[in-house]
């Protein structure tokens, strides 16, 4: 179509390549039109907390989602290169006696300059970064959305929309773990299992219909048995070459609590998305949270 042949040119995947230093997109001679899709990263998940068999302990909390824009341009409007920065996931939490909070997710930019001045950027994910879910006896509160960004100058040069991260699920103690069920594309972590006096609870899960497959938490470790891991996030249509399912991605699961041994870590999240919880266990033995996933932008000329 348009003399455009080369479809590995036409539809480019920039995956993370830290915080610093630009990629760059060239627009393939002939393109009419340029779509273009900025996933900002997820926030990781919290460490799960620890205690005696007979203490109620939470789970971490599950980190916050990036945000998201899409624009479409003519391409006689847009430079021959783009400079692309690909927001890098939030750090798991570790679990345990000092159990640590998941690390904050990132921005991704596409700009007309190798830098994020406002008005060389022509679009970014969000306004403000997504957050990791917190640990600890004052803890296991759910990591925030990243926040819709409001638009600049040049993305009036085409047709573009905005979508806000959402949050991650709360840790709570002796009931179930907070489950998340997409609004999204993206979504943020469910929380790590916690444990009232005498059990334990599995961890939260990412609730599927559809297309979509439910990503289950960990399962809960009676007595000194270990909790389970929680599973990592779902991907789908990375590539924009999968016709049976749309692109769509989700948070890592919680890790499943134990009552008297090893709690289960928090599984990563896909693009974009949150980490899972850790699961809460016995003394020294907590699960820590699962790493927030990476941003993506991709590049689609015609």
């Amino acid at each position: 179509m348009f003399n455009l042949t080369d479809n590995a040119v036409n539809n480019q995947v920039f995956y993370t390549k830290g915080a610093t230093g630009f990629q760059v997109w060239n627009k393939p001679a002939n393109a009419k039109f340029v779509s273009i899709f900025c996933l900002g990263s997820g926030g990781g998940g919290g460490g799960g907390m620890v205690g005696t068999a007979t203490t109620a302990r939470r789970g971490g909390g599950g980190g916050g989602s990036g945000a998201y824009s899409v624009g479409t341009f003519a391409a006689a409007q847009l430079p021959d290169l783009l400079y692309l920065i690909v927001g890098v996931g939030g750090a798991e939490g570790a679990g345990g006696v000092s159990p640590g909070n998941g690390g904050s997710g990132a921005l991704s930019y596409v700009s007309v300059d190798p830098d994020n001045v406002a008005i060389n950027i022509l679009l970014q994910s969000g306004a403000a970064v997504p957050t990791g879910g917190t640990s600890g006896t004052g803890g296991g509160n759910a990591g925030t959305g990243s926040t819709v960004w409001p638009g600049g100058i040049l993305n009036f040069l085409g047709l573009a929309s905005a979508i806000a991260g959402t949050n991650g699920g709360a840790g709570a103690i002796s009931i179930a773990a907070t489950n998340i069920t997409p609004t999204t594309i993206v979504c943020g972590g469910p929380s790590g299992g916690n444990t009232s006096t005498s059990a334990a609870f599995a961890g939260g899960d990412v609730i599927g219909s559809g297309f979509l497959n439910t990503v289950t938490g960990g399962a809960l470790g009676a007595g000194a048995a270990t909790g389970g891991n929680g599973s990592e996030g779902f991907s789908t249509n990375v590539n924009l070459t999968n016709k049976n399912t749309p692109t769509f991605f989700t948070a890592g699961s919680g890790g499943g609590a134990s009552v008297s041994g090893q709690g289960g870590a928090g599984g990563a999240g896909a693009y974009g998305c949150g980490g899972g919880g850790g699961g809460a266990g016995f003394t020294g033995l907590a699960g820590a949270g699962g790493r927030g996933g990476d941003g993506l932008i991709i590049i689609t000329a015609w």
